[in-house]
Order: C-alpha cells, then sequence, then structure tokens
C-alpha cells in the first residue's frame, strides 16, 4: 500500500495503527530495534558488507517489503549504498529455506 497515505490517514484521524509490510510481532520488533540502531548509531557497521536474506513462497517474484524495510535501516548503520537486486539474497525453493532454517511446515 501507500505508506505515506496510511500514515496520513491515521493522522488526520488522530488514530494509531502499527503501518508494517510485515504484521508478525517478531518481524515487527525486529524492524524497530533496526531502525531505533539505525537513528542512535549512523554509521556504526560502516566498512562491512552487509546482506539480507529472505525466503518466500516460489510464486513470489519480487522482493518482499520487509527485505526492503530492512535495507533501509542497514543503509543508515553502513556506508554501502546497497543494491537490491544485488544486496538481498530472495531464496524461493524448498530446498534453499529448509537449508536456510525454515521449517519444513511453513
Amino acid at each position: 500500500g501507500d505508506r505515506e497515505q496510511l500514515m496520513s490517514d491515521m493522522e488526520s484521524r488522530d488514530a494509531f495503527a502499527v503501518i508494517a509490510p510485515n504484521m508478525g510481532k517478531q518481524i515487527v520488533a525486529m524492524q524497530a530495534g533496526l531502525e531505533d540502531l539505525a537513528e542512535k548509531f549512523p554509521s556504526a557497521f560502516a566498512g562491512y558488507k552487509l546482506e539480507v536474506t529472505e525466503s518466500h513462497q516460489k510464486t513470489k517474484a519480487d522482493t518482499s517489503g520487509t527485505a526492503k524495510a530492512v535495507i533501509g535501516s542497514l543503509k543508515t548503520l553502513s556506508d554501502d549504498d546497497f543494491d537490491l537486486e544485488e544486496d538481498i539474497k530472495m531464496l524461493r525453493d524448498d530446498e534453499s529455506s529448509l537449508a536456510f532454517g525454515v521449517p519444513e511446515d511453513a
């Protein structure tokens, strides 16, 4: 969705909402933690090469919104520009996902 429109809608209604690309509480907590780290410690990982690996069903063709949000925080924490095509490893097959640690029943 349009994050800026959602934010505007909530502000105009004086309402509260969690607006996140992933609503899993653990993922929301991780993203909030990364955003907080990025704000408090910009460039803390400067000089390091960071990458994101994400796993999804075989039919998902594009990069997940969660991975893109994580990259946003990592850009601030590092001095890396990040290339969404090069720096996000997308796993879309069962064998790779299982080897990565995704439970078989997920």
